[in-house]
């Protein structure tokens, strides 16, 4: 075994091979997505030429060049006294390194937005990146998806890499400085009793768990029905109290992105540059433009991370400064590079007979009326985004059991959104009236999109700041009597707003947006309940309740890691959990020992945690592949040298890897009390339209055979037969509810002709507050 330490001070890497104090011999730790660490002592006399130092790297190979580890001294050894000899005191110095990515576990992480529907490889770049990209990364081929990953800064790179990695069944390595990634089992290690590669009496294992085919998982806080609440303005009236708490992100969510470019550069680690032709850079006036290319999409500013395109979010732009002549997407929600085609919804500059105009980008092409501006006029741009689904992108998670990695859940939820662009400038410091650029509806938003804030063919001029909020499904409209629909914009206050939403669910309107007489007041919202899901795998109960023994055997927490958002997030984890929780062989845990010759290994046979071991011992019927958590390699004092591998292997429910869940059951869960529950499609597309002593109901979609939508004066009481709560069922999309009195509350659920029918999942309300 070769291992030397550099000090760092120009001499080079030193040879202590042959000074390892047989008290402390080499110990490698490695464990799964943590980092490596190694100890060993080095005999110290008057005689040493160079003592070991803080910092020093440290590289430990065989005599064929395979390292075994690569690091950083993390402290001064500590030095033990051995006695005095013919050299004087001896000493021996106990170092301890930690691996490569100690460089980056130093650095502190930025504050991060989260990330929606991207690859493993991708966001471990991103984390990479945002440390300081002190090592390299070679990526990964194939990398599975997570729904959402954020970074959390007060922990260290490491934290952060184990979480994101382990969670898509992933396992990370980092040596010689290079990151690498690779699903959890991609390399097999063979051990067999007939060829002798496997020594029995080093081998111990064990079924660490109870089986368990009855899963119920809690989740965070999900919004539940879609409520559509209607009120009448008098002219005078300003505040309008919901009849329920509207849904809203916890707080530590409602800022995705912020940036005042007030740093010596563009910051890399928020946005991704294509600029050529060096038209970008941050100056005195913030992001400033010198003009482009010419060409569209070749200079542009797009945010690293990926946009949900869910609930109300806000885009805000402010201290824009446009030269003459300026062309080009200054704002814009994109999937794609750049171009006005790859557009969701955006502002584009754009010259008309030498005057500069704003035109709005919708679904790739030019919407609606332009608006002129000034040059060299201050100006804010805000773009907001109305949607009723706050998830659009469903968590994926990941388990390995009898049919090795499976992946459960993940997907798109399909969702329409209201987009309202406005403009406003100031004139010393006072805000004039917002125009509004757009207000209309997109029929299929994307799910996710990243947030070009640039895309140059010729602009000049300069952006001071932008910002990104994300706040919870609340949408505002209102109509005059036989008018059109005009959306409200929801504020703090009256100069970027019309109207304000407090936490206990009371809307405000400011003055110059109190609705008039008459007027009809739209708010739609979701209200909250606590995710939840409860699975079972029947084919498992059946078996294990043959004879008198009862077949179910049940168990219960919250998931923490991925986070579920949804009780659809809820299943998918329940179904992760029960691939691996029926599995005996997913419930093994042991440990072997093996000893190899130093200089025997090649990179295919050095063991790493993530690989698997292939079991079979036919004699036993022991034919398993398990997975290394945890290796400690230890050099042998022999000749020739050997190298001892203790390893400690456990699968998936032995000892949880992608998912981790607590036995805590947050006290506003509703426990199904039945598993399976299968569920419909909801409807949040339903329209209605009140007229006189009746409300007119479009359920958005058509019904199923035998079935229909079911109307209820109480949410949660859907079933079949009749009884007080009922209001009616209608077989057909079309129908009329008949009003009772001016203020009431009805909740619609589609259901189908099954016996006993199945419902959607949530209902669709509506709650009047109009006269008769």
């Amino acid at each position: 075994m070769k291992i030397t330490v550099d000090v760092l001070d120009g001499r080079g890497p030193l040879d202590y091979s042959s000074d390892i104090e047989a008290k402390h011999p080499l110990r490698i730790f490695r464990k799964l997505n943590e980092p490596s660490t190694c100890t060993f002592g080095v005999l110290q006399t008057n005689n040493t030429t160079l003592p070991l130092l803080r910092n020093a790297r440290v590289v430990i190979a065989n005599d064929n060049g395979l390292l075994y580890f690569t690091g950083y001294l993390v402290t001064e050894p500590v030095m033990e006294y051995l006695g005095t000899g013919t050299e004087g005191p001896a000493f021996c110095a106990v170092v301890s390194a930690i691996s490569d990515e100690i460089l980056l576990d130093k650095q502190a992480l930025p504050r991060s937005s989260s990330s929606s529907g991207q690859t493993v490889s991708t966001l471990m770049g991103n984390l990479t990146t945002n440390a300081g990209g002190l090592i390299n990364f070679t990526g990964m081929t194939g990398s599975q998806e997570l729904g959402q990953f954020r970074p959390i800064e007060t922990q260290t790179w490491s934290q952060n890499a184990h979480a994101l990695t382990s969670s898509a069944c992933t396992s990370y390595r980092v040596l010689n400085g290079s990151l690498s990634l690779a699903t959890v089992g991609t390399t097999v290690h063979p051990l067999n009793e007939v060829d002798g590669t496997l020594q029995l009496d080093a081998f111990t294992a064990s079924r660490a768990k109870m089986l368990v085919n009855d899963v119920t998982l809690c989740g965070e806080e999900e919004p539940e029905a879609y409520v559509t609440e209607l009120f009448q303005g008098d002219g005078t009236t300003v505040a309008f109290s919901l009849a329920a708490k509207p849904f809203s992100p916890a707080s530590s969510s409602k800022f995705w992105y912020e940036d005042s470019f007030d740093a010596p550069e563009i910051d890399t680690r928020m946005w991704h540059v294509v600029d050529p032709g060096g038209h970008l850079a941050v100056t005195s006036a913030g992001l400033t433009f010198s003009g482009g290319s010419g060409v569209e999409g070749q200079t542009y500013l797009r945010s690293v991370d990926t946009l949900e395109v869910g609930g109300s979010i806000l885009v805000e732009v402010s201290g824009v400064i446009l030269g003459a002549g300026s062309d080009g997407l200054l704002l814009s929600l994109s999937g794609g590079e750049g171009t006005e085609a790859s557009c969701f919804a955006g502002i584009r500059v754009k010259q008309v007979a030498g005057a500069t105009y704003l035109v709005p980008v919708i679904g790739g092409a030019e919407a609606g009326a332009p608006i002129g501006i000034s040059v060299g006029h201050l100006y804010t741009l805000r773009l907001h985004i109305y949607c009723m689904e706050q998830q659009r992108v469903l968590e994926t998670f990941y388990s390995v059991g009898d049919t090795g990695l499976q992946q459960f859940g993940g997907g798109l939820i399909p969702a329409a959104a209201t987009v309202l662009m406005e403009v406003q400038e100031s004139m010393n410091g006072i805000p004039a009236a917002a125009l509004i650029l757009y207000d209309g509806t997109v029929s299929q938003a994307p799910a996710m999109c990243n947030l070009m804030l640039a895309s140059d063919s010729s602009l000049t001029g300069s952006v001071r700041s932008l910002r990104v909020q994300e706040n919870g499904p609340v949408w505002v409209r209102t109509a005059p009597q036989s008018g059109e629909w005009t959306t409200k914009r929801v504020a703090t206050n009256s100069s970027i707003g019309d109207c304000s939403l407090d936490s206990a669910g009371n809307v405000r309107f400011f003055a110059g947006a109190i609705p008039s007489a008459g007027d009809c007041i739209s708010i739609c919202y979701r209200t909250r309940r606590r995710s939840v899901a409860r699975l079972s795998q029947n084919a498992n109960v059946a078996k294990e309740g043959a004879g008198s023994l009862p077949g179910t055997s049940r168990t219960a927490g919250t998931l923490t890691r991925p986070k579920a958002r949804s009780s659809a997030d809820c299943e998918s984890g329940a179904l992760a959990i029960l691939n691996s929780s029926c599995s005996r062989s997913a419930a093994i845990e042991g440990r072997y020992v093996m000893a190899v010759i130093h200089g025997d290994p090649q990179p295919q046979d050095d063991v790493w945690p993530g690989d698997l071991l292939a079991i079979d011992f036919a004699p036993g019927d022991i034919q398993a592949e398990v997975v290394v958590r945890e290796i400690k390699l230890e050099g042998m004092a022999t000749a020739p040298g050997l190298i001892q591998y203790s390893m400690h292997f456990a699968n998936d429910w032995a000892r949880q890897l992608s998912i981790e869940m607590s036995h805590a059951i947050a006290a506003d869960a509703w426990i199904p009390q039945s598993p399976n529950v299968p569920v419909l499609g909801n409807l949040p597309n339903l329209v209605v339209r009140v007229t006189g002593g009746s409300i007119a109901v479009d359920a958005g979609v058509t019904p199923p055979v035998g079935g229909g939508f079911e109307v209820r004066r109480r949410d949660g009481a859907f079933r079949a037969g009749t009884d007080s709560d009922l209001v009616l069922r209608s077989p057909v999309q079309h129908f009329s509810i008949l009003r009772w009195a001016a203020p009431e509350q009805y909740y619609i659920r589609m259901y189908d002709g099954s016996n006993p029918p199945v419902y959607s999942r949530v209902s669709s309300a509506v709650f009047l507050n109009l006269p008769m």
